[in-house]
């Protein structure tokens, strides 16, 4: 799943993606995790979106990408990083 190669059709949706996409903190290249988070749970939403306007027989006979990258190990990446995040110190804003 790579949201950069993925047009998005829908200006609102770009516009709520374009908010939460992280931008790099610094010369490291690191990036928050939560708007990382964000940003996937809101590209999800849109490719849900999408695949409900997909002909029934496409779906049936391919299945449904977001069905398919959750089962197969995004839910469970998701759901790690927020129990991490969770566990995680509080930390003022700079």
């Amino acid at each position: 799943m790579v949201l950069q190669d993925t047009p998005i059709y829908d200006k609102t949706t770009f516009g709520e993606l374009k908010s939460v996409f992280p931008l790099s903190m610094d010369s490291t290249g690191k990036r928050d995790i939560e708007r990382r988070i964000s940003c996937v749970t809101k590209f999800l939403e849109y490719i849900e979106q999408m695949e409900k306007e997909l002909p029934p027989g496409f779906v049936k006979k391919y299945g449904k990408v977001t069905g398919h990258l959750l089962d197969h190990g995004l839910k469970a990446d998701l759901r790690e990083l927020q129990v991490a995040l969770d566990k995680r110190p509080y930390t003022p804003p700079r």
